[in-house]
């Protein structure tokens, strides 16, 4: 696990303790997006997780209403009459 030290890349490394035993991984909607928009706070931490994913050590899953929100726009999404706020 990590020394508690900040390093720069050595912050990653902890996933590696992390998703240890993990083989299986519920994404919801923020991750997604965040990751698929590179968002510039949270997409480095995103990266080895969907790194595993492609290396097949994670198998990751979602559901249904996560996929319906990321194909619709996000301005169809922020005007929808069924959403309120």
């Amino acid at each position: 696990m990590s020394d508690g030290k900040s390093s720069g890349s050595n912050d990653l490394d902890i996933w590696d303790d992390i998703f240890q035993e993990v083989r299986r991984l519920f994404l919801d909607t923020a991750p997604l997006i965040y990751y698929v928009e590179k968002h510039p706070a949270y997409a480095k931490y995103l990266r080895p997780v969907f790194d595993r994913i492609d290396k097949g050590l994670l198998n990751a899953f979602t559901s249904p209403i996560t996929l319906a929100s990321l194909r619709l726009p996000p301005t169809v999404m922020l005007f929808s009459p069924t959403i309120r706020t």
